[in-house]
């Protein structure tokens, strides 16, 4: 007789987490709420019986009532004959199959099914980068060390991670270090399809299937076949539409909307979001069973608060990638980013670094050039920067601060201002501003009178 476990496992703040080959079997109503058992390979049996595996105190329940084993996938259940049955939802069930985040009913108990998940640590991996990835911090480098493990492993991944980290990147990268790089590696945004072509857009349509499909067309699940399909966004796909994708993830087959007829596709489904699905599930937004499925592997990308020793890396290696290697940024302008939380991360350092550039006039980054943008007063905050005298002050900006959009759009427009003002300066008419600035003359006219500005010496044409 197997021995009930009693492991639980708690989500951290930040992991890389893989599930096992166990599942969990947890008691979510009934006598016994609370109660679990570990399942393998090896069946267990669950019933009144005190030789059973999973002793339930549930009068409705037989002595030998249900057996189960998980295969790394299903759990497989079989009836024992019991006296009052076994139930999936409405449905008495002698034999039946059950996915990951799925329950079942027996007497008055209710039981979930749940793969167990285990944190890992990986040894650090040797190098600082991984094709457009940079980070020099140990736990970045245990990010990189899992992705070169799982690759070419087909289970789906899940990254995680706060807006601005590069979760795409991540995803790309993955693709490029598998054995499907010669592959399409297809990219849906999930929260920027329109709802009403959400279907169509991922598992295509046959001609007549609705107003306006007059030819059949190829989904992106299809035209990612024997690649990767990067689901940005995940937590922003209709629950409608959730059951669909499990499908995909549980037997490789895709039905385009109007058709009866299943195809097969070999597809690794790379998921990401910002969003905190776990709580999306508690309110019914997104479905369980989906959650466990596309999570098999899942990678938390740290924020760059969280690693600041990569801020001098990634600062050079955001200035190599528009092509001003020569750019430098000093080490008074340094300190000052690193007094910052960074709330948009590397996408927001690179927005400031832009900002610096056309105003800075010249190839160094330094304080001046950060006091230039307007940045600097958000960026050197005392209480980020330690100072415990200075904490008082801290706390008294805290609460005289603006909302964060309010504040961002105060600051942007303090640049525009600037910027157009540098303009005006330098050029003498709208057609060569615009042309020096890389803009439409037609936006460039609109923000000079959106800011009052105007050509003194010739006139705007």
């Amino acid at each position: 007789m197997n021995t009930p476990s009693t492991k639980t496992f708690q989500r951290p703040r930040r992991s890389l987490t893989r599930q096992t080959h166990r599942a969990l079997l947890t008691v979510v109503d009934g006598p016994n709420a609370g109660k679990h058992l570990s399942v393998a390979a090896e069946p267990c049996v669950l019933g009144t019986s005190a030789e059973c595996d999973l002793v339930l105190d549930d009068p409705m329940v037989s002595r030998r009532h249900i057996e189960v084993q998980w295969n790394g996938h299903w759990l497989h259940a079989v009836d024992r004959e019991s006296k009052n049955g076994s139930f999936y939802g409405d449905s008495r069930f002698q034999e039946l199959e059950l996915g990951p985040g799925q329950r079942f009913r027996i007497g008055e108990t209710e039981i979930s099914v749940t793969p167990e998940v285990e944190e890992i640590a990986p040894a650090p991996d040797a190098d600082s980068r991984l094709g457009q990835l940079l980070g020099t911090s140990t736990e970045m480098r245990q990010v990189f060390a899992l992705m070169r493990q799982v690759a070419d492993v087909k289970a789906p991944v899940l990254i995680t991670g706060e807006t601005g980290v590069g979760k795409e990147l991540f995803a790309h990268e993955l693709h490029r270090t598998s054995s499907r790089r010669n592959q399409r590696f297809v990219i849906v945004d999930c929260g920027a399809v329109p709802p009403e072509l959400i279907e169509s857009v991922l598992f295509g349509h046959v001609r007549g299937a609705f107003s306006g499909a007059d030819a059949d067309r190829r989904g992106l699940l299809e035209e990612a076949d024997g690649g990767t399909l990067f689901l940005d966004e995940i937590g922003e796909l209709p629950v409608e539409l959730q059951p669909r994708l499990l499908r995909v993830l549980d037997r490789g087959m895709v039905r385009r909307v109007g058709s009866n007829r299943y195809q097969r596709v070999d597809v690794r489904v790379v998921s990401a979001t910002h969003r905190d699905l776990r709580t999306m599930m508690l309110a019914g937004d997104f479905r369980e069973d989906l959650y466990y499925r596309m999570s098999v592997i899942r990678i938390e990308v740290p924020p760059l608060r969280d690693r600041l020793e990569d801020l001098s890396h990634l600062a050079a290696d955001l200035l190599l990638a528009r092509g001003l290697p020569h750019v430098v940024v000093t080490p008074d302008a340094l300190e000052l980013l690193s007094r910052y939380r960074w709330p948009g991360n590397v996408r927001e350092l690179g927005n400031v670094l832009d900002a610096c550039l056309a105003l800075a006039g010249g190839d160094v980054i330094d304080a001046a050039a950060l006091e230039r943008t307007g940045f600097s007063d958000v960026l050197a905050d005392p209480l980020e920067a330690g100072g415990a005298s200075t904490k008082a002050v801290a706390v008294e900006r805290r609460e005289q601060r603006q909302p964060f959009a309010k504040a961002k759009a105060q600051l942007v427009a303090e640049f525009e201002r600037r910027y157009l003002g540098d303009l005006v300066d330098e050029y003498g008419s709208i057609t060569a501003a615009a042309r020096g600035a890389s803009m439409d003359r037609k936006q460039l006219r609109g923000l000079l009178h959106r800011y009052d500005l105007s050509f003194s010496n010739k006139k705007s044409s």
